[in-house]
């Protein structure tokens, strides 16, 4: 009698371990983690990078979201690291190279940029690449010098002058 009340209760538990485990797998979770509710009317708060923009959910701010994109960036197979300096609706990305990639900064890897920039800030309007030594040198400091804090407004006209550099050298 002991056997069957254990075998019964053993099946009973058995299944309602099953319809768990399936309801658990069943379920899907759907949309994505932020918190699509805005305040109507509400605008983003300057920030020391570049002024915060809107995406369709919400702010951002290239200072607190920016490690996101260039971790997203540094995803791309031909890239170790990733900067991005935003000016108004311009963004200047500076990439360094895997050492394992031996060619150069092609319109592909370019474009798969620009892309992942407007993805994440559809304010940005103009996406330059550099991937000059040089030129990635002064990107990364001056990206240094917003992350400890320092001013944009005391930094633009470093950021502009290494914007028409590379343009130049284009």
């Amino acid at each position: 009698m002991k056997d069957v009340n254990r075998k019964k209760i053993s099946m009973v538990l058995f299944l309602c371990l099953a319809i768990a485990l399936i309801m658990t797998a069943c379920m899907n979770k759907t949309g994505s983690d932020e918190n699509p509710m805005t305040t109507p009317g509400m605008t983003a708060a300057p920030s020391v990078t570049p002024s915060a923009t809107v995406e369709s959910q919400g702010a951002f701010d290239w200072l607190v979201d920016g490690e996101k994109v260039e971790e997203n960036l540094s995803k791309i197979s031909e890239i170790s690291q990733a900067r991005v300096i935003v000016n108004s609706d311009t963004a200047l990305v500076a990439v360094k190279f895997n050492p394992a990639y031996k060619g150069e900064l092609t319109d592909r890897i370019r474009e798969m940029i620009s892309n992942e920039i407007k993805k994440a800030d559809p304010r940005i309007k103009t996406v330059t690449v550099t991937a000059d030594e040089n030129a990635v040198t002064k990107a990364y400091a001056l990206s240094d010098r917003m992350r400890a804090g320092e001013a944009f407004e005391a930094l633009k006209n470093d950021v502009e002058d290494l914007l028409r550099s590379i343009a130049d050298r284009m």
